[in-house]
């Protein structure tokens, strides 16, 4: 199986340096024009290795991108599946994303962020996903838009992280990752 995954453009929080996980911030005008330029990226890849599918988060800024490049690619079947929903952070979403606290809570992995939820039961229920998609799809190439963290987690399904490195692994908005599952 052959899996592009693509980070969402720039939301309004990522603008401002805030924590943004399970919130559904809108794309930012940068953001629409960067998710513009990743569809034509995707649709001169999409010529030389069709894409067979795009899931998308259900948040709104991956949506949104996904559907973009669906349209630069020729009306590709899009779905949404939620358990490529960025990771809850729960009362810590809205906070800077230099917030030392918050940066500390977040690398304690059991660590559950209120009514939110812990970096274990999110990269669980990443791997799950990445699971049922490798047997669902093992002959198809699919395109995932989604969110960093989700992109972390697929890093670190394919290849082996120290926490640290996990902690720090961070793609660009509008970047594409691929793996050969």
């Amino acid at each position: 199986m052959k899996l592009y995954i693509v980070r969402h453009g720039q939301s309004a929080w990522n603008a401002e340096h805030l924590v943004c996980g399970s919130t559904d911030a809108p794309l930012t005008e940068k953001g629409h024009a960067q998710a513009a330029e990743v569809a034509r990226t995707i649709a001169e890849i999409h010529k030389e290795h069709p894409i067979d599918l795009i899931i998308a988060s259900p948040l709104q800024r991956a949506l949104d991108t996904g559907r973009a490049i669906q349209v630069a690619c020729g009306d590709i079947p899009l779905i949404t599946d939620d358990r490529i929903r960025e990771i809850d952070f729960g009362e810590s979403e809205g906070l800077s994303t230099r917030d030392q606290d918050f940066q500390n809570r977040k690398a304690q992995f059991p660590y559950v962020h209120g009514e939110g939820e812990s970096m274990l039961r999110f990269v669980h229920r990443v791997y799950s996903f990445l699971d049922d998609i490798r047997v669902r799809y093992a002959d198809k190439t699919v395109l995932l838009a989604c969110h960093n963290g989700i992109i972390r987690v697929a890093e670190s399904y394919v290849h082996s992280m120290t926490n640290e490195e996990f902690m720090s692994y961070v793609v660009k908005n509008a970047t594409v990752s691929q793996y050969d599952l």
